[in-house]
């Protein structure tokens, strides 16, 4: 998770997204785990939603601790590759 953080704050540390030279932004990353459906998003520090990834079921009590693992890892990417 420190890695996934980690990526996430250097990508728009570098981007055109960033209206104050110099200013380091926060960014949030939120994960909506269901049963039918996973939702990831990233936010900045004003309540901007930056990007939303998708992934397959999310609860680990319907479905398995992999498949649920799979998902999250799915969304998160799905919410950084359109990030980047």
């Amino acid at each position: 998770m420190k890695n996934l953080l980690w990526h996430i704050n250097s990508i728009y540390q570098n981007s055109n997204n960033i209206e104050e030279v110099g200013k380091k932004m926060k960014y949030f990353l939120g994960v909506d785990a269901g049963g039918t459906k996973t939702q990831c998003y990233v936010g900045d520090e004003t309540g901007k939603v930056l990007g939303e990834g998708l992934g397959g079921p999310g609860n680990y009590q319907t479905s398995s601790i992999e498949k649920t693992k799979a998902s999250i890892l799915k969304s998160m990417n799905a919410v950084l590759r359109h990030l980047d």
